[in-house]
């Protein structure tokens, strides 16, 4: 298996290779292959320019976000040990202000770095070249100073068709381009040539029985591959530790609210193939599987003086991603679901790798720097790629001579390096 794993506190990128069984938490346990820095170090690769996002772009190239409003392209196909920084633009956002997310699209040659302050820069390929200047636009031109577009997604079922939301800021499918549309390079001069259509805009859950607004922070979203005609399904995770489902013909409101954490949600993705469960993490050491169908009526008992007992249902857990010890806030996943595995990195330093059924651990791997985005680049395991090549010449050179000798005695020892 081979991931790569974000070093926030050198601003450089990681590339492990391991397999099943390797834990470098245990003395003398199974250590992974390979574990090097993968980028090409520059002028941008610190602390204070961190990677915040990154994204593989068509297998060809490495796209890294930094803190800063620096965007870098680094060569997958690069022959040396670490990928070869191509270009970097520099974006013009303010120093505070953080990518929210990477969207690429391939088909159309361009991909999408969206910031916090509402700003998405479109960043077109002419001919795999970097000679156009990113172009800017703005999703929310109403964003206050206590509002931010902390997610943004593109939708794998609709061409053209993307959701935001963020702190203070409630869902919104909108529409960029049509499925259909040809993009010419005037399209990536001009902002005026993107025509942003809200198609959907979300309102809040009622007040609870003490009257008080529920606050909103989403923090991630999934479209759901089974919407209805002329509309579409979505599940939004919050910071504040709700679980949202949406369908947009039936109500503007969630047709199902649940809160699942008393923490901040941090990271949200589906746990098979139907799209009935979810993985999601929180700002501590809550690592779970949640179902989104099955639902527990009398989750939590609420006794009020106004309103008398009531019961607040909630998602049914379906269990927890505990072994290995986690120790600190999962930062970010990602999941294969042809392989059956989820990652997991975070604030603890470590890599791990669980089987999303069992939830058990099959890797635990030391990065020793803070993790806040990963990625599965190979999710096939190969159980002798963890064996060192000097070690592993020994060996069958002594199993040769072991299998000619059939009547001398040969005296092994270990070769001193």
């Amino acid at each position: 298996m081979k991931f790569l794993v974000s070093a926030d506190e050198t601003g450089n990128v990681k590339e492990v290779h391991c397999s099943r069984g390797v834990d470098t938490s245990v003395k003398d346990g199974k250590q992974p292959l390979l574990v090097q820095t993968f980028l090409q170090k520059g002028d941008h690769t610190n602390v204070k320019n961190r990677v915040i996002k990154f994204k593989n772009y068509n297998h060809t190239w490495f796209i890294a976000a930094r803190l800063g409003g620096f965007v870098s392209i680094y060569d997958l196909a690069s022959e040396t040990a670490e990928c070869d920084l191509l270009h970097t633009y520099a974006l013009p956002v303010e120093s505070t202000d953080k990518p929210s997310s990477i969207v690429t699209q391939e088909e159309h040659n361009f991909l999408m770095v969206a910031f916090e302050s509402g700003s998405v820069f479109i960043i077109y390929f002419k001919d795999n070249e970097f000679s156009f200047e990113p172009l800017r636009l703005q999703l929310r031109e109403d964003l206050s100073d206590s509002q931010k577009l902390t997610a943004f997604v593109a939708s794998p079922y609709s061409p053209g068709v993307f959701a935001c939301g963020g702190r203070n800021t409630d869902l919104q499918v909108i529409r960029m381009f049509g499925a259909n549309k040809k993009f010419k390079e005037a399209d990536f001069k001009d902002a005026k040539n993107w025509k942003i259509k809200v198609l959907f805009e979300a309102e809040n859950v009622e007040p609870d029985h003490l009257g008080i607004e529920c606050p909103i922070w989403i923090s991630q979203i999934l479209f759901h591959k089974d919407s209805p005609k002329k509309g579409y399904r979505l599940i939004t995770a919050t910071r504040h530790g709700h679980i949202r489902i949406y369908n947009t013909i039936e109500d503007q409101e969630p047709v199902g609210s649940y809160k699942v954490s008393e923490r901040p949600i941090l990271t949200m993705a589906y746990a098979n193939e139907d799209q009935d469960q979810v993985i999601i993490t929180d700002n501590h050491t809550f690592v779970v599987r949640m179902s989104l169908v099955d639902v527990d009526a009398k989750a939590e008992r609420i006794v009020s003086a106004s309103a008398g007992t009531f019961y607040r249902p909630s998602l049914k857990m379906l269990g927890k991603y505990s072994e290995g010890g986690n120790t600190g806030a999962i930062l970010d996943m990602e999941v294969s679901l042809d392989a059956n595995i989820v990652a997991f990195g975070g604030l603890d330093r470590y890599l791990r790798v669980f089987d999303i059924s069992s939830r058990k651990l099959l890797s635990k791997v030391y990065m020793g720097t803070q993790i806040s985005c990963l990625e599965i680049m190979d999710d096939e395991d190969d159980d002798e790629a963890d064996v060192d090549p000097e070690t592993k010449e020994e060996e069958e050179f002594w199993d040769k001579l072991d299998d000619a000798s059939d009547t001398k005695v040969v005296k092994k020892r270990k070769v001193e390096e």
